[in-house]
């Protein structure tokens, strides 16, 4: 696989672009918090640039399906797979599957984020 440096300007979120910067060799990329927004937008970039699986991840498992089934309608080879990064067992859901299916995880893209609501 080649390494892509994401490059997202902060003023500029919808803006981002990734860039080569190396190879490296692997079969799974998992991509937490992906149903949409910047994640959403990882998944689908490297869909076009790896040749490995790509694992996305959301919290809503109606929201995740949701954006995989899109992705894999624009011509993705995306996975969907449940994961809370606040619960500790979906956290270990998501090992135990990335262990047996794979043996593991090659390249994680942490990109889910914990909301706290105010008031």
């Amino acid at each position: 696989m080649e390494l892509y440096l994401l490059y997202l300007p902060f003023r500029h979120f919808n803006n981002f672009s990734c860039r080569y910067i190396g190879t490296v060799y692997g079969s799974i990329v998992t991509v937490t918090g992906s149903n949409k927004g910047i994640g959403y937008a990882i998944v689908r970039d490297l869909c076009g640039k790896f040749k490995g699986d790509v694992i996305a991840t959301a919290r809503d498992v109606g929201r995740g399906e949701a954006a995989t089934a899109r992705l894999n309608k624009e011509g993705c080879h995306s996975k969907f797979h449940q994961l809370d990064i606040t619960d500790s067992k979906s956290i270990s859901a998501l090992a135990k599957y990335l262990k047996e299916t794979y043996g593991g995880v090659d390249i994680l893209v942490n990109n889910a984020a914990i909301f706290y609501q105010s008031g």
